[in-house]
């Protein structure tokens, strides 16, 4: 009985001695931006600061530093229309009643300080408003704003951050290059303007920077920034998500055909594909363009001449240099090639599910089996493979729609995945003497063999274009045709080379492994797939918006660290 009761009371001193987890009381709920930008490249801000306070401290307070050229002037703060008062001698010391209904501008070492008094406990929404001259400033060879206007390390970050930014004129894609950085979130176009953000409350380590470039001589600012405008860009994705494209990048192949009539109509006849998608495939696929991506068309060579023997290796990927740099092949077409891949070997298989919330309706996603035995780990297949699994979940089931989702959250590892791709087959076809290292620079350059391979690959283009013209093939062999269709999917001709085999076996579509509409189904998936990621990844990085960078920013203007509640 005795050590019962000294258990009990051990416990309960376990209650009262430790530490309790301090419960947040003072919260800032968002900071609600909206930048006008003047003619002469002065910025007036109106910052709507929403916040539950508690007893604690006797001021709010924003540093902004790294001024630069720029000032800070015209400060004001408001509450529910009424007017705050300012004083010029701010007293941080002061007590609470002193400085309520009070707000005052501070000069420091690094910049300058708005402050203002908090007010009774409860919940408030300050309004302030102020002007940042020499906002835009001019760079070597363009305009830029360049500036950050969240800090990091505030005593109580943000729960949410919106930001926009607009003018006299309509800001667009077509005027300006926009991006963001320190915070999960988007940046886009609206409405003719700039609307940045945050999908989840920042921490104490987010910020929020944004950089819009605009043309020379779009605003008469005198502001002057040293850098070019490439200068400023490296300095600003150092530690980010985005990338500057180099002559390394992937190519994206341009088929020389339209996409959009030729894959909307195949879909619309297809029974059992993604139909209800299509529009947002084809409409990401372009949008993903930019100056950054430099689209090419293949173009056939060799007309008239054949070559019957398979000129790729094992595996796939191995030749995805060697095609990329051809023209040929593009990430699009190498997804294609294994989800036909997988669904030949059983790897994989399409199911019928339901989307939707309100409206419901039917979609195709891809079931994962667990048996993997037949994907080669270690290799870039593998490593797609694995980011499908991450992206399906649990259920190892993906739809399109719930890809795209787990991208926007993940676009780094595609963009590794992407550049590993390219990396490992050059390596691959310099190891296989397809290309060789020349010059300071080690660039590779194309062999002789590298030539030959070339030729090959050319020939055997043509040959599966023309397929029914060889009457040797006219006995139908259906499962080296499906190993040919992935062939067609490597190289961007599914449609081209079914049509071929329907030539010759009309019978070919039922008897095939791959159900009716499946090649059609799988290259539509590839695009979605890839589409998702360069939409927010290759468009943001190009300056078109999309997804924030959670780094980076370093060399912008304003900010610093710090701010809150003191």
């Amino acid at each position: 009985m005795k050590r019962k009761q000294a258990v009990v009371l051990v416990f309960f001193l376990l209650l009262v001695l430790l530490p309790m987890p301090a419960q947040a009381a003072i919260t800032l709920h968002g900071m609600d931006i909206s930048v006008y930008l003047q003619e002469n490249g002065d910025g007036h801000v109106t910052m709507y600061y929403e916040s539950t306070q508690d007893s604690t401290g006797t001021e709010n307070y924003i540093p902004i530093e790294n001024l630069g050229d720029s000032t800070i002037r015209d400060f004001r703060v408001s509450e529910e229309g009424r007017n705050y008062t300012e004083n010029r001698n701010w007293n941080s010391d002061e007590s609470r009643a002193v400085k309520n209904d009070r707000y005052g501008l501070l000069n420091t070492s690094r910049g300058v300080e708005l402050v203002w008094g908090i007010g009774e406990p409860g919940r408030h929404r300050y309004k302030l408003e102020y002007t940042i001259t020499g906002l835009v400033k001019n760079l070597d060879d363009a305009q830029a704003l360049f500036w950050q206007f969240v800090n990091y390390d505030m005593s109580n970050p943000p729960e949410q951050v919106r930001l926009r930014v607009t003018t006299d004129f309509p800001i667009t894609e077509e005027n300006a290059r926009i991006w963001a950085f320190g915070f999960r979130g988007t940046i886009h176009f609206v409405e003719g303007g700039v609307l940045a953000e945050t999908n989840k409350p920042l921490r104490s380590s987010n910020y929020v920077t944004a950089l819009i470039v605009f043309d020379t001589g779009t605003f008469s600012t005198t502001a002057r920034d040293p850098r070019s405008f490439s200068e400023l860009q490296e300095r600003a994705f150092e530690g980010s998500d985005y990338e500057i494209m180099d002559e390394e990048e992937v190519y994206d192949v341009k088929r020389s055909s339209p996409l959009f009539p030729g894959i909307f109509a195949a879909v619309m006849a297809a029974p059992g594909v993604i139909i209800g998608i299509i529009g947002t495939v084809l409409l990401m696929f372009w949008g993903a363009r930019s100056d950054e991506i430099r689209a090419r068309s293949y173009r056939p060579q060799f007309k008239g001449e054949y070559e019957r023997e398979v000129p790729f290796h094992d595996p796939l990927e191995e030749d995805f240099y060697l095609l990329n740099r051809m023209r040929i092949t593009g990430v699009k077409e190498q997804i294609t090639a294994w989800l036909l891949k997988w669904i030949l070997e059983g790897q994989v298989e399409q199911i019928s599910v339901e989307e939707g919330w309100l409206f419901k309706k039917d979609a195709t996603a891809l079931r994962l089996p667990e048996d993997r035995t037949k994907i080669p780990d270690g290799e870039m297949e593998g490593r797609f493979y694995r980011l499908l699994e991450q992206a399906a979940g649990n259920d190892r089931v993906l739809s399109s729609r719930e890809f795209t989702r787990w991208v926007q959250k993940n676009i780094s590892s595609m963009t590794s995945w992407e550049k590993e791709l390219l990396s490992q087959s050059r390596e691959t076809a310099v190891q296989n003497g397809y290309y060789a290292y020349e010059g300071r620079k080690k660039k590779p350059r194309i062999t002789q063999k590298g030539e030959d391979f070339e030729v090959r690959v050319h020939k055997f283009h043509n040959y599966l274009s023309d397929f029914s013209l060889f009457a040797e093939r006219e006995a139908a062999q259906v499962r080296l045709w499906d190993y040919l269709m992935i062939t067609a999917a490597l190289m961007g001709i599914t449609d081209k080379v079914e049509k071929e085999f329907r030539k010759l076996y009309p019978e070919y579509e039922m008897q095939s492994t791959y159900a009716p509409g499946t090649v059609i189904w799988a290259h539509t998936y590839a695009n979605r797939i890839h589409s998702s990621y360069h939409t927010s990844s290759s468009s943001s990085s190009g300056g078109g918006g999309g997804s924030s960078s959670s780094g980076g920013g370093g060399g912008s203007f304003g900010g610093g660290g710090g701010g809150g509640t003191r």
